[in-house]
């Protein structure tokens, strides 16, 4: 037996980074399952190469393009984060090839320029299957991976689910933990209805993708970024918990701010969190300046205030705020211009942020007993 399969450096460093983000890393079901790359080699085929991975909760599958291709059909499963830490961090100047070749044995010999890799196959003959999506099946939505990457940060890290996932809505994308609200709005008319997939599965392999044809399968949600690629992920079965009283609250006051400043203001005011894990933020809002400050007993205070001239009036109010919250919302808004929606006569509601573009997020304070004259 021997099979001969080459390709462009770029495309094969890419396919393999991809791949190797969703293939397991870590000793468990999932790695004993599906460790490694899979590559489907056909010589002589419209699909000379395919590759594909799974951690059993996203399938990922990419027809690759060859330079050349020879020889017997295989199969090659191969260790997932060598193949990124050498092919996938490879110079991928142009002209230049990697060449994969297995003679009769175990092992797969890479060679690019006088770059030599020998990698012994992995021999476990289970590995879970998935079949292609017919693309007619799926409906365009735009900027995708974006808009999921956006919301993503309110989903809760730890579930219960569904609020570890990302819901789609059919009019928008969202995600919250109950003590926070992200949305953006994405307008699709999938056929299955709203869904909600799990958060931090697939956005980062669509972020940079643009346009993205969508759809359900099954149990299944399918992501085509392009012709050649298919990503998979599970759909959360449990009903998302409803939004709307909070998205549709109405606000007493509104300041318009730097998002760039104030970002940089509470960046510079969780430096005093020490080592405090649930450190609290207060924003005092009004007479026309808007502030943050942080008090740690251990290291000291920080305050900054960022003047407003002819908003916020009303006399001084104060919001206490976990940071982190406050820092995420303001990191994945897409504009500059930011809008803080409050209620000086009821600080114990949530606050809103517009940030332009239709990016909207909502997040509840920490108690406050009084406000501030």
């Amino acid at each position: 037996m021997l099979t001969v399969a080459s390709f462009e450096a770029g495309t094969i460093s890419d396919a393999i980074k991809k791949a190797a983000r969703v293939a397991p890393t870590k000793v468990g079901s999932a790695f004993d399952k599906a460790a490694g790359i899979i590559f489907d080699v056909y010589p002589g085929t419209d699909a000379p190469c395919v590759v594909r991975a799974t951690n059993t909760d996203i399938f990922y599958v990419e027809t690759v393009d060859v330079v050349n291709a020879e020889g017997d059909a295989v199969r090659w499963r191969l260790p997932s984060q060598v193949m990124a830490n050498i092919i996938g961090n490879m110079p991928t100047t142009a002209g230049k090839v990697v060449t994969f070749t297995q003679k009769d044995s175990n092992v797969v010999e890479i060679a690019s320029g006088r770059m030599r890799l020998k990698l012994v196959l992995n021999l476990n003959p289970y590995y879970p299957e998935w079949d292609i999506t017919d693309p007619e099946d799926l409906v365009v939505a735009s900027n995708f991976g974006g808009n999921i990457t956006r919301v993503e940060w309110a989903a809760s890290k730890n579930g219960p689910s569904p609020l570890d996932g990302v819901h789609i809505s059919g009019t928008h994308i969202i995600a919250t933990d109950r003590y926070r609200i992200a949305r953006v709005p994405c307008e699709i008319d999938l056929p299955s209805g709203p869904i909600t997939i799990p958060a931090w599965s697939i956005g980062q392999l669509l972020k940079q993708m643009g346009d993205v044809s969508i759809g359900v399968d099954g149990s299944l949600f399918v992501a085509q970024p392009d012709s050649y690629t298919q990503i998979k992920t599970t759909i959360l079965g449990a009903q998302y918990m409803p939004i709307d009283r909070v998205t549709s609250m109405q606000f007493e006051e509104q300041v318009e701010i730097n998002r760039s400043h104030l970002l940089s203001c509470i960046q510079n005011a969780s430096q005093m969190a020490g080592a405090d894990r649930a450190p609290v933020l207060t924003v005092i809002v009004g007479k026309e300046e808007f502030a943050v400050t942080m008090n740690n007993q251990e290291i000291g205070l920080f305050g900054d205030v960022v003047e407003i001239d002819g908003q916020a009036t009303h006399p001084r109010v104060q919001i206490r705020f976990t940071p982190r919250m406050l820092i995420d919302a303001l990191n994945n808004a897409p504009n500059d211009k930011i809008t803080f929606k409050y209620n000086p006569s009821n600080i114990n509601l949530p606050i809103g942020l517009d940030g332009d573009s239709g990016y909207e997020a909502w997040i509840a304070p920490r108690s406050e007993k009084t406000p501030t004259q």
